[in-house]
């Protein structure tokens, strides 16, 4: 994997969809996150939880592609959760504002309770 490559790795579950982000969320590889995860969705899927675990750095492309994320799958009425973002991306978050603002969760089984979905 290149240092600028994003990888994206979905598993669809019995009531949501889980989106583990690996790689460094900058241009170009933010570029068109949002198409990407939501070409994943089945249909009637309303429940979406995006893994930032393996997310070793952002910038500001990143940021936005984070919001722009959340923003699409919020208009799509889909319901959606962040899950263990690293103590790097969570500050970063924090920084730019947008930590009290997305809904974050420490654990994957606590975001998959806030997105709807029982833990496995």
């Amino acid at each position: 994997m290149c240092a600028d490559e994003l990888v994206v790795h979905t598993e669809c579950e019995e009531t949501v969809l889980v989106v583990r982000l690996e790689g460094e969320l900058v241009w170009p590889a933010a570029r068109g996150l949002s198409t990407r995860v939501q070409e994943c969705l089945p249909a009637g899927r309303a429940a979406t939880v995006i893994d930032l675990s393996g997310v070793r750095f952002l910038d500001s492309s990143g940021v936005a592609a984070l919001l722009a994320l959340y923003r699409s799958l919020a208009e799509a009425q889909a319901v959606v959760a962040f899950a263990r973002p690293t103590p790097l991306i969570e500050r970063l978050l924090a920084i730019v504002g947008l930590h009290d603002h997305l809904p974050l969760y420490d654990t994957l089984e606590a975001a998959r309770r806030a997105a709807g979905s029982p833990a496995p």
